[in-house]
């Protein structure tokens, strides 16, 4: 039988939100907790961490990993006291203390680890120090009087609260959670949806095939447009004023009938003597004075 602490632990190294409230040190540790954590330091020893990982379908390095990730988000964080840092209630006798550093000392220690980074060598110190400090009952006695204003892990806490992950997950093979919803309702999402994509795309065509006046104003018009009155040439308001026809000739034209001016009336006496006056011929004159003696 896994032990629940293992199982615990690899749940919250694939799931941390949904177990965000672990690394909450307002939470304080579960009731039994001590034992739980022995449990999980000998579920992953040598000789049975292979049978473990077979019981949960998993690899011996993932739960290795899993166990380091629980014990630095839940343990040993640098605000919490050195109880928490070795997983103990302030009445933990010298044996439980002695245990629990020895299981973390053999998940933290540089040379059990392949690649031991900066943080790795900060939780040994910090185990370390824990260690040094409650081991001893003098240096114990004057850590608990700096504690007293403090709250510490409560013996009293309710463990189911700490084992119940604090967001329901989605289970992998229905990743979206359509599940819980029937086929009409599906359906009738599908319908809608399938409404608006089309309502979308006709208004889009609306829009494309409709032109606005600044996008008819934007284009140019084939011909330029005339000049004003004050700027064009002689020539060219010539060219632009329509000619007028002209009307066709006759063959034959008759002169036109003109009266004849008032100045040219005469009388009958003196056309009477016009006409008894001799005519000149080419080339001999008429002396007009002559006559009129």
């Amino acid at each position: 039988m896994v032990p629940a602490l293992v199982d615990l632990a690899l749940d919250y190294y694939r799931t941390p939100l949904a177990y965000a409230h672990l690394s909450d040190l307002r939470q304080p540790l579960p009731r039994g907790f001590e034992g739980l954590f022995s449990e999980l330091g000998a579920a992953l020893s040598a000789g049975r961490i292979e049978d473990t990982a077979a019981l949960l379908s998993t690899s011996p390095a993932e739960l290795d990993k899993a166990a380091r990730f629980f014990a630095r988000h839940v343990l040993l964080d640098a605000a919490g006291d050195y109880y928490r840092c070795l997983g103990l209630t302030r009445d933990a006798d010298q044996d439980t203390v002695r245990n629990h550093y020895l299981l973390l000392m053999r998940m933290f220690h540089p040379d059990r680890l392949d690649q031991p980074g900066d943080a790795d060598l900060a939780y040994a110190s910090r185990i370390n120090a824990a260690y040094q400090t409650l081991r001893d009952p003098d240096q114990r006695a004057d850590y608990d009087e700096t504690l007293k204003t403090s709250p510490g892990p409560r013996a009293g806490s309710d463990p189911r609260i700490f084992f119940r992950p604090a967001l329901k997950t989605l289970p992998e093979t229905d990743p979206y959670h359509l599940g819980a919803i029937d086929a009409a309702t599906r359906r009738r999402f599908a319908i809608a949806a399938l409404v608006a994509a089309l309502a979308l795309a006709f208004a889009y065509l609306g829009l494309k095939g409709t032109e606005t006046p600044a996008l008819r104003l934007g284009q140019q018009s084939p011909t330029a447009p005339p000049a004003p009155h004050y700027l064009r040439s002689s020539d060219t308001r010539q060219s632009t004023q329509p000619r007028p026809e002209r009307p066709e000739r006759p063959a034959n034209p008759s002169p036109p009938a003109t009266a004849a001016p008032a100045s040219s009336r005469i009388s009958p006496a003196t056309a009477a003597a016009r006409a008894a006056a001799p005519t000149a011929s080419p080339g001999c004159p008429i002396n007009w004075i002559e006559m009129q003696q």
